[in-house]
């Protein structure tokens, strides 16, 4: 079970969780970037050197796997979490670019192929891809939730893109690229689709196209969305082209 010894456990996502041994020390990693007065820099090398010497050895590949799963469900939790404010918000994000930092090569897509833990953290991109199908292929008025929470999700899915994301998942468009869907569904890696996209329910870059011309209608001034909203989706929208043009050879 967790304790209050920070923060973050008292978080509506958390809260709601019994925390195995395992999750705590995560959620206490995550928290020494939380720390007030301290240099976001600073503690997020520390968080990360943390979570680092947190995950098993690389070769237990399902005790490691079930470790980055479960560390980036428990980022999830915390950055969707309705009563995280700003602060805390932008700490999470200067967590995942040192995350990015750290990386040596490419992020994986697969334990098999990552070379130290900090390359293997990055791993779970399917779940930043989940993060913005939910905040990009649903119609905003039609959810279950306040406006409020939608554009905290989209808010989400935009740091992400912005802040290191957007270049992994069009390498995994890169690696999809040869597949067609309808004959190999079974060798991909299958995300069901929101109901706004009816593209192949992979990750490609008729998807990732959709998600780009999405933000950049998000982006406009007549979407509904807050200006900080608006304003988050040109910020992707401009990094998602700048991966493009880095990686030219994507594309029909």
């Amino acid at each position: 079970m967790a304790n209050n010894a920070n923060g973050l456990v008292q978080l509506g996502a958390i809260r709601r969780k019994t925390l195995s041994e395992r999750e705590t020390d995560i959620v206490n990693a995550f928290a020494l970037a939380m720390r007030p007065r301290s240099s976001v820099p600073e503690a997020a090398v520390e968080a990360v050197r943390r979570l680092d010497s947190l995950c098993p050895p690389l070769e237990q590949g399902d005790d490691a796997g079930n470790y980055i799963w479960r560390m980036w469900e428990i980022m999830l939790g915390i950055a969707e979490s309705l009563d995280v404010d700003d602060e805390v918000y932008w700490r999470l994000l200067s967590v995942l670019q040192e995350l990015e930092r750290n990386a040596y090569g490419r992020p994986c897509l697969s334990l098999g192929s990552a070379s130290t833990p900090a390359n293997c953290v990055l791993a779970p991109y399917p779940l930043i891809m989940h993060a913005a199908r939910s905040a990009l292929e649903n119609e905003q008025n039609t959810l279950p939730i306040t406006l409020e929470m939608a554009e905290w999700k989209i808010k989400i899915a935009c740091a992400w893109l912005t802040y290191g994301g957007a270049g992994p998942l069009l390498r995994w468009v890169q690696e999809n690229w040869s597949y067609d869907y309808e004959e190999d569904e079974r060798n991909c890696d299958h995300v069901g689709q929101g109901p706004l996209y009816d593209g192949p329910a992979m990750m490609c870059f008729e998807r990732w196209q959709f998600w780009l011309d999405r933000l950049c209608e998000l982006a406009k001034s007549e979407s509904g969305m807050s200006e900080e909203t608006s304003q988050a989706a040109l910020e992707a929208v401009h990094a998602m082209r700048e991966v493009e043009e880095s990686m030219a050879d994507v594309g029909p």
